[in-house]
C-alpha cells in the first residue's frame, strides 16, 4: 500500500527560534556524534526542520550541502538550509517508536523495511519480532481490502515465517486462504477456455487474472501471445478490423518481439480504419502495392489529388502487369494470415524501410530542401558481432561516421537484422538522431534531449508501448526524476528513453515547426530550467515533473 513520502515527519508546536549560536552548536554536536557511531551507544537522530517538522531517523551523511537519513523506508536527502537543528537519541529505541507510530497512524507497511533489516540481525529480540508481526498483519489487511491481492499473499509467507502464534494472524488466515481459492479457480478458468479454443475468451480471462494479480502476467506471457494471434486471425477473418487494430497493438505494447507477425495484419487494419493516416505504413511495408493502391484511393479523396498518380506508377512497378485490386488485396491478405500463423515471417528490406523512414520525417516535419540520401545500411549477424565489429557495446542499431580531415564523408547505419523491432524502434531512432545537427540546426545537443527528440520520431506502436513502461513505472514507482536525467552520461534503460521522450513531448508538443530550431537551441544554450523560467508557467523541473506525471496519470485513466 502506498504511504506518504514523508510520513516519518511530524508538526512541532509553535515556539521561539533559536539563535544562531545554538543552532551552530546543535549541529557541531550532530556533526561530533557521526564521527563517534560504534564507539559508543548506537545513536539515532531526530531532525528539526526549519519549517516545524521533526523526522526521527539516523544520519549517515552529513556535509555543506545535504544531509542523508536513514528512515524506516530507506534513505531520504535533505538540504542542508532546511534543517533546524539535529537531537540525538539512542537509535533502536526511537526508530522502534517510530514505527509503532506509523503503525497506529495507518502506515505500517512505511515501517516493514525496517523491520524487517532489524529482525534480520536480531530473531531473538521479542519486542521487535511482535512488531514486525503486528505490522504485517496490519498491512495485509489494508492490501485485501483494496485487493491488492499480490501484495498481500507475498506478505502472508513473511507472516507464516515468524514464530510464535497472534490471534489476529488465526483470524487474517480464512481471508488470505479465500484469496489463494480465488487465484486458483482464476487460472483454472483461464485454461478451460483454452481448451474450448476461444481465444478471445482466453485473453479476457487472462485480464481479469492478471489485473488482480499483476505479478501472474509473467507466467502467462506465452500464453498471452498464443491467444493473441489466434484472436487477431479469427478478427482478419471475420473482417472485424477495429477488434483487430486493438488486439494487435495490445499485443505489441507487451511483446514487441512479434512485430514481424503482426505488421500486415496490421497494416489492413489500418487501410479499413479511416481514422489512421495510411503514410506511416509504408515504413513497415514499403514494397506492399496494397498499401501503395489504397494510399491512391486516399489521395483521390484529399486535397492533393495529384499526389495518387506516384503510387498508382509505384503499383505497376511492383505488380509488373494490368493493376487488379481484387488479387491485390488478397495477397496482403494471404500473407497476413502466413505471418500471424508463423509460416512465413519474412525478410525486412532495411533500406528501403530507411528510405521510407527519411521521406516520412521530411512530411511530417517539414523540413526544408529536398529529402537527404539515405545512409548505407550494414547489417550483422548478432549483436555479438556488431561488437566486435565496432568495438564498442550498443544497441541493435547504431551511427558510424567516416570522416576526412574534419570532413564527414560516409554516414552508414550498423544494424542486427534480426532485431525483430529493429523498424519501428531502433532504427527510426537513429535516423533521426543523425538529422538533429542537420535539419533541427541543433548541433551539440545534450544527451537526454537528443535522447527525447529522437524516441519521438519512432513509430506509433513504439511511442505506445512508451507510454505503458511509463505507466507501469508509475504505479511501481519507478518513474524517474527529471533532474537525475539530465545529469545522465550514458541512457539505456527502456524507462529512462521513454521518459526523454515523453518530457521532449510535453516541453514542445504546440511548438510551430518554424520555432523548433530556435527553441532546441536555447533549452541546449540556457539549461532546461532556465528555459522553463524565461517563458512557461513552469519555473521549475518541480513544476515540469508534477505535469509530467499528471499527464501518464491521465493516459491511464
Amino acid at each position: 500500500m502506498a504511504s506518504p513520502s514523508v510520513n516519518c515527519s511530524r508538526k512541532r508546536a509553535l515556539r521561539r527560534s533559536l539563535s544562531f549560536p545554538v543552532r551552530l552548536c546543535l549541529l557541531l554536536v550532530a556533526i561530533f556524534g557521526l564521527q563517534t557511531i560504534g564507539l559508543g551507544t548506537l545513536m539515532a537522530d531526530e531532525v528539526w526542520l526549519k519549517n516545524g517538522h521533526q523526522i526521527t531517523g539516523k544520519i549517515l551523511d552529513l556535509n555543506r550541502q545535504h544531509l542523508v537519513l536513514e528512515v524506516p523506508e530507506g534513505k531520504m536527502t535533505l538540504k542542508r538550509h532546511l534543517i533546524d537543528y539535529v537531537v540525538k537519541t539512542p537509535a533502536q529505541e526511537s526508530l522502534l517508536s517510530e514505527c509503532e507510530r506509523r503503525l497506529r497512524g495507518g502506515f505500517p507497511g512505511s515501517a516493514l523495511p525496517y523491520l524487517r533489516k532489524e529482525y534480520t540481525r536480531q530473531p531473538d529480540f521479542p519486542a521487535l519480532r511482535e512488531l514486525y508481526r503486528e505490522c504485517l498483519v496490519a498491512e495485509i489487511d489494508q492490501l485485501l481490502q483494496s485487493e491488492s491481492t499480490e501484495d498481500a499473499l507475498r506478505l502472508w509467507s513473511e507472516v507464516r515465517s515468524l514464530p510464535g502464534e497472534h490471534p489476529s494472524v488465526s483470524e487474517l488466515r480464512q481471508r488470505v486462504l479465500k484469496e489463494q481459492g480465488r487465484l486458483l479457480q482464476m487460472e483454472q478458468d483461464v485454461l478451460d477456455a483454452i481448451q474450448d479454443g476461444t481465444p478471445v475468451e482466453v485473453l479476457r480471462k487472462l485480464k481479469i487474472l492478471t489485473s488482480r494479480f499483476p505479478a501472474e502476467s509473467r507466467s502467462w506471457k506465452k500464453v498471452h501471445e498464443e491467444q493473441s494471434l489466434r484472436a487477431a486471425y479469427q478478427y482478419l477473418e471475420n473482417s472485424e478490423y477495429l477488434l483487430l487494430q486493438k488486439v494487435l497493438s495490445e499485443l505489441l505494447r507487451k511483446s514487441p518481439k512479434l512485430w514481424k507477425n503482426c505488421r500486415s495484419a496490421l497494416a489492413i487494419a489500418w487501410i479499413e480504419n479511416p481514422r489512421f493516416s495510411l503514410d506511416e505504413t509504408l515504413t513497415w511495408l514499403p514494397e506492399s502495392p496494397a498499401l501503395h493502391l489504397a494510399l491512391a484511393e486516399q489521395s483521390s479523396e484529399s486535397a492533393d489529388p495529384l499526389s495518387m498518380g506516384p503510387h498508382l506508377k509505384r503499383v505497376t512497378d511492383l505488380v509488373g502487369a494490368e493493376i487488379n485490386s481484387a488479387e491485390i488485396r488478397q495477397n496482403l491478405h494471404r500473407r497476413a494470415t502466413e505471418e500471424l500463423l508463423g509460416t512465413s515471417p519474412g525478410k525486412e528490406d532495411l533500406s528501403a524501410i530507411a528510405s521510407e523512414w527519411m521521406r516520412f520525417f521530411w512530411d511530417r516535419f517539414a523540413f526544408p530542401g529536398p529529402v537527404p540520401e539515405t545512409p548505407v545500411i550494414v547489417e550483422h549477424d548478432s549483436l555479438t558481432a556488431l561488437n566486435e565489429y565496432l568495438g564498442s557495446t550498443g544497441d541493435s542499431a547504431r551511427i558510424e561516421s567516416v570522416g576526412n580531415y574534419g570532413q564527414i564523408q560516409r554516414v552508414m547505419i550498423h544494424v542486427v537484422a534480426d532485431d525483430p523491432f529493429l523498424s519501428q524502434d531502433e532504427l527510426p531512432r537513429e535516423l533521426f538522431r543523425l538529422l538533429i545537427d542537420t535539419a533541427l540546426a541543433t548541433p551539440r545537443c545534450p544527451l537526454w534531449l537528443q535522447e527525447g527528440l529522437a524516441a519521438r520520431a519512432r513509430g506509433t506502436v513504439a511511442q505506445s508501448r512508451d507510454r505503458q513502461i511509463l505507466q507501469e513505472a508509475l504505479a511501481e514507482d519507478r518513474l524517474p526524476n527529471i533532474e537525475d536525467l539530465l545529469q545522465m552520461t550514458v541512457i539505456t534503460s527502456e524507462v529512462h528513453r521513454a521518459a526523454c521522450g515523453a518530457i521532449v513531448e510535453s516541453l514542445l508538443e504546440t511548438t510551430p515547426r518554424a520555432l523548433l530550431s530556435m527553441r532546441l537551441q536555447k533549452i541546449r544554450d540556457h539549461g532546461l530550467e532556465a528555459f522553463l523560467r524565461s517563458g512557461s508557467e513552469l519555473d521549475t523541473l518541480h513544476k515540469l515533473q508534477q505535469r509530467w506525471i499528471g499527464e501518464i496519470q491521465n493516459r491511464r485513466g
